[in-house]
Order: structure tokens, then C-alpha cells, then sequence
């Protein structure tokens, strides 16, 4: 899903609440890591053209044999909460 696909698609859910005077927060969160979990398989990707077909199988034992903090760390940051009411009435 498109960022613009899910800020109308959280805009279209608070005007339909907005006739029950319900409010909405919207509370913006970012996650990053210091590595990327698929790093091997995309260079081998990019390098032969084969793509590997991926299963849930195979997802439990990749995630069952990896040691720890070998993906290093993850980061959370929570950004400054939007109340959409004010967004809508001052920003529009």
C-alpha cells in the first residue's frame, strides 16, 4: 500500500467518525535497522537474475537459524502525534 493510499484511506475512516464527534490521533512511527534483513538475497538477486522462491517454511528456518544480532540493532522512533481534526480545520 502507497503512503497516499493509506493517508486518504485514514482521511475517508475519520470523516465517516467525524459525524459520531469522534477524534482521531494519528501517531507517526518509523523503523529502521542497521542492516537489511534481505541484503545477501537481493545481491544474489541482482547478480544472477534468479529470483528464490520464498515460503513460510523456509522463513521459520532462515528466522530459527540466524544467531543473535546478526541483523544488529533495530531503531523505533515515534514522531510528534497529529491530531486530524486540527490538520483538517487548520491546514486546510
Amino acid at each position: 500500500m502507497s503512503a497516499d493510499l493509506a493517508v486518504k484511506w485514514l482521511i475517508d475512516a475519520y470523516m465517516r467518525l467525524s459525524k459520531l464527534k469522534n477524534d482521531m490521533i494519528i501517531v507517526p512511527v518509523m523503523i529502521s535497522y542497521d542492516r537489511i534483513f534481505e541484503q545477501g538475497n537481493l545481491s544474489q538477486e541482482m547478480i544472477t537474475g534468479e529470483q528464490k522462491d520464498y515460503t513460510i517454511g523456509s522463513t521459520f528456518q532462515s528466522l530459527f537459524a540466524t544467531t543473535p544480532n546478526e541483523y544488529g540493532e533495530a531503531h523505533v522512533k515515534y514522531l510528534e502525534p497529529i491530531n486530524l481534526r486540527s490538520f483538517l480545520t487548520d491546514d486546510l
